[in-house]
């Protein structure tokens, strides 16, 4: 309590004024400066009983603690009555507190009740200022004595350690610090202990957590420090710590930033360089640049980039690094680093200033490009190979169209010359087989067409079966050595050891390469021979690998024109096309096919030289079978030698479906001649009507129609119960039109348009008639016109004939005369013509021959064996008269 609070006229007993100081340290002295009382805290603060207090003189108080020589001046010099002073400074050694700084007030009471001239002694130690200063810091700050009571405890404290005001006090340290670690949460040593044991500061360990009154944990961080007094002696202990949450968050925030960046840093799939901003040298580096380089990590530490190989040289490297000082950022998109074995790696280069505590550091990040690189050349040549390919197809359009008109200009042309001329006319310019050789050009220009489809659709199918190779190869020579004869060509085959009589594949998928690679070559050759030579390269192995070369004497090609031969729509170039014709389609249908038939087709070729296709297909397995030794063109089988086919001859009602008024025609004069009766129907619905109301033994279906399409109509006369086979007649050639039109519940399929004899023969499988063949006396020896079902053709076809044996006469006349092979020519040309329009197209080829062999300007004796060949088949002609030969 302050003294100037008590007023000068009060009169206050030692006892009362005791009772109301019991929190204050209070002495009672007499006029004679002796203890009469003291309040309880004084007692306790300086460690002085009672009994050793009252009654003695201030001076000797405590073991003279209280001799002090200002103070006692200071009481011994108040007024008599009522004198008083306040807050004396007196800084001494009090052997229970140490050096101390004390504040005393003193007042000189009124006597009364036997205390008359008493002295009341207020003491308080000069920490107030101190205390507000302590009560307002953000830190903790417990006071404790020598004996571990807590003598202070300021409000962060109290509010950390969860405990009210003034409720600690003189309470030990022990039960209010109690301290632990984070992570195991195990009692740890308390720093006061070890400030008091070692004399010195003590730090709280790391990780130490403050579990407060009521349970709750917080992280702290502080220390302690001993207090002595002015002898040096122990007196007390200081403790200050901190509440260390935020801090502990942000530290591990801060440690898990550092975790992340340092796995990204390890485990980037970029090189990164971090360098010294003031010296761009290196001081760290991640695997992967190690790795991109070749080096361990230590190569690149304390190195400048040029040093490394990120820049030619140091000049480039400074001024680069100049630039990204003043810019804080640089990148470069294809340097080239170099590997510790030599290459060169072209990489994409970005830099960054940043800062990294007191000082700027350099990130450089760098990404290896060759597979962009890779990608980017890949895209670029896939632009240009699309890019292409569209030019490929816009010309082959254009050749397309091309290759379509011109057939179809002779076409037409020639049937208009067949409206408007003589039939002699037409038959010497032969119409009808120009008409025809073009009409069957544009169905196979359809047919390499709808193949690339499939091929290019993946539903190319082909089957294995057991072929006749030798009967095979016969037919693909009897067919391709007339053209090259007619273009002068020589054309020979030779057969390499054994060769297999029966191969298993697909025989007319085989016969369609080969003809397609002979083809080319008469196509590509204007001078010299084609040779064809086979072999079996698998002979001796467990399977027949079935050889066959294609040599040639024609224009070749470059090593440029080879890269593109094998794609659609091109030829080797746009000079080709225009010279030669042609779609561009067969080589590339040819090799698809090949490798179908687990083969391939290859090509080399010298320009200006010849060209060599090389065909290898699969032939099955060897064992059992049966080689072919010194097999040559001349033991081959020979067609000409087979039985004619039987003339079909049909019974029986046909529904024929069509909506077709052409093609009606044309299959009921087909059926009709072969003997069948024809009723005909316009559409699907008028087939069901007549189909349910009559008898048929079997209908052709046309799919393709209007009102009701033959799909819809073959469900339904199914649905109905109608079993008569059903013949499906379509111009769609897919292997799944096919299978649809089974599906809808048809009996066979037909594609059109359709063969003759193919027509016939299917229409006759399923009536089920019997075939009345020619006798096979007349078969091979005549030969009947093709033209039987044209009146006005056969009115006439006796006069040619009739004719005949005076041309056969002037033919063997002319090879008598020295000069006569000329006119020789010119009569075979004049028959080639006339002979076909009349429907002998059998003496069409032979006559081409003798005419092409005197105009390559053969020997004389190769020419007479030639018209001989063309003299007999002459005589084969159905009512040719040998008898008037020479006549």
């Amino acid at each position: 309590m302050e003294m100037s609070e008590l007023p000068h006229n009060r009169k206050v007993s030692c006892d009362e004024t005791i009772s109301h100081s019991l929190r204050e340290q209070l002495l009672v002295l007499d006029a004679g400066l002796s203890v009469q009382a003291a309040s309880k805290s004084f007692y306790t603060a300086f460690q002085v009983a009672a009994g050793q207090a009252v009654g003695r003189k201030l001076a000797d108080l405590g073991n003279g603690q209280w001799n002090i020589p200002d103070l006692l001046a200071k009481l011994t010099e108040l007024p008599a009555a009522e004198g008083e002073f306040a807050d004396l400074e007196v800084e001494h050694d009090f052997p229970a507190l140490g050096r101390r700084t004390m504040l005393v007030s003193a007042l000189k009471a009124a006597g009364g009740n036997g205390h008359s001239g008493m002295v009341l002694l207020a003491i308080r130690e000069k920490t107030e200022g101190l205390r507000a200063a302590l009560a307002g810091i953000g830190y903790a700050v417990i006071v404790a004595d020598q004996k571990s009571r807590i003598t202070y405890m300021n409000p962060a404290a109290e509010r950390l350690a969860g405990w009210g005001p003034g409720e600690a006090l003189q309470r030990d340290l022990t039960d209010v610090f109690h301290i632990g670690n984070e992570g195991s949460s195990q009692a740890v040593e308390s720093p006061v202990t070890t400030a008091i044991r070692e004399g010195a500061v003590a730090d709280l360990a790391r990780h130490t957590i403050l579990v407060a009154r009521d349970g709750s944990e917080r992280p702290i961080d502080g220390s302690a420090a001993p207090v002595r007094d002015a002898s040096g002696r122990p007196a007390g202990v200081v403790l200050v710590f901190h509440d260390i949450g935020n801090r502990r968050k942000a530290e591990q925030n801060l440690e898990i930033s550092e975790v992340r960046y340092r796995r990204l840093f390890e485990a980037a799939h970029d090189g990164i360089l971090i360098l010294n901003a003031e010296t761009a040298t290196a001081l760290d580096v991640n695997p992967f640049m190690c790795g991109l380089l070749g080096y361990p990590r230590e190569h690149f530490l304390g190195k400048e980039l040029w040093e490394i190989g990120v820049f030619r040289d140091a000049e480039m490297s400074r001024s680069a690094m100049a630039t990204l000082q003043k810019l804080g950022r640089i990148r470069y998109e294809n340097l080239p680093l170099q590997h510790q074995d030599g290459r060169h790696i072209p990489v994409e280069f970005v830099s960054n200033v940043y800062r990294e505590g007191r000082r700027n550091v350099i990130q450089c990040n760098i990404r290896d490009i060759t597979e962009r690189q890779h990608f980017t050349r890949d895209l670029a040549k896939a632009r240009q190979d699309a890019e292409a390919a569209n030019l490929a197809k816009s010309d082959f359009l254009a050749n397309m169209s091309h290759e379509i008109r011109t057939p179809m200009g002779a076409i037409l042309g020639f049937a208009e010359m067949l409206l408007h001329r003589s039939p002699e006319e037409c038959a010497q310019i032969g119409c009808i087989q120009i008409i025809q050789r073009n009409a069957r050009h544009l169905l196979e220009l359809i047919n390499e067409i709808l193949d690339l489809s499939k091929v290019e659709a993946g539903q190319m199918k082909v089957e294995h079966v057991s072929c006749d190779l030798p009967e095979l190869l016969s037919e693909i020579i009897s067919l391709m050595r007339p053209r090259a004869a007619e273009k002068g060509l020589g054309f020979e085959v030779t057969f390499h050891g054994p060769i297999p009589r029966l191969i298993q594949t697909d025989p007319l998928r085989l016969r369609q390469i080969l003809v397609n690679l002979l083809g080319n070559a008469v196509k590509f050759t204007e001078a010299g021979k084609i040779d064809m030579q086979i072999m079996d390269e698998g002979a001796g192995g467990p399977r027949i690998v079935l050889r066959v070369e294609v040599i040639d004497s024609g224009i070749g090609m470059t090593l440029e024109q080879l890269g593109r031969l094998f794609m659609p729509f091109t030829q080797s170039d746009a000079s080709i096309t225009r010279k030669f014709g042609g779609t561009g389609l067969g080589l590339t249908i040819s090799r698809q096919l090949a490798k179908l038939l687990s083969g391939d087709v290859t090509a080399t070729s010298r320009a200006g030289v010849g060209s060599i296709f090389t065909l290898k297909v699969d032939g099955g397995p060897s064992a059992d079978a049966e080689p072919l030794q010194d097999l040559t063109e001349a033991t081959l089988p020979s067609r000409i030698d087979q039985e004619a086919p039987a003339a079909i001859r049909l019974r029986g009602r046909i529904l024929l479906v069509e909506d077709g008024a052409d093609n009606q025609r044309l299959l009921r004069m087909q059926l009709g001649d072969a003997g069948a009766s024809v009723t005909s129907a316009l559409n699907g619905q008028v087939a069901v009507d007549l189909a349910t109301a009559q008898a048929f033994d079997l209908i052709l279906m046309d799919m393709q129609m209007p009102i009701m399409d033959g799909y819809a109509a073959t469900r339904e006369l199914r649905r109905l119960g109608v079993t008569t086979p059903i013949i499906a007649l379509t111009a769609h050639a897919m292997a799944e039109d096919r299978d649809k039109c089974l599906a809808a519940g048809c009996t066979g399929y037909l594609s059109k348009p359709v063969d003759e004899d193919r027509l016939l023969r299917t229409v006759h499988e399923h009536v089920g008639k019997t075939a009345h063949p020619v006798p096979s006396a007349n078969v091979a020896s005549r030969i009947h016109s093709s033209r039987a079902g044209d009146p006005r053709i056969m009115a006439i076809v006796p006069q040619f004939v009739a004719g005949l044996p005076g041309q056969v006469s002037r033919m063997t006349s002319l090879l008598q005369e020295l000069n006569g092979l000329a006119g020789l020519q010119q009569l075979a040309h004049q028959l080639l013509g006339t002979c076909g329009g009349y429907g002998f197209a059998p003496v069409s080829e032979p006559a081409r021959t003798v005419e092409q062999s005197i105009k390559a300007g053969h020997d004389r004796a190769s020419v007479t064996a030639e018209v001989q060949s063309l003299i007999e088949v002459i005589r084969r002609i159905d009512g040719y008269d040998q008898s008037k030969e020479n006549n």
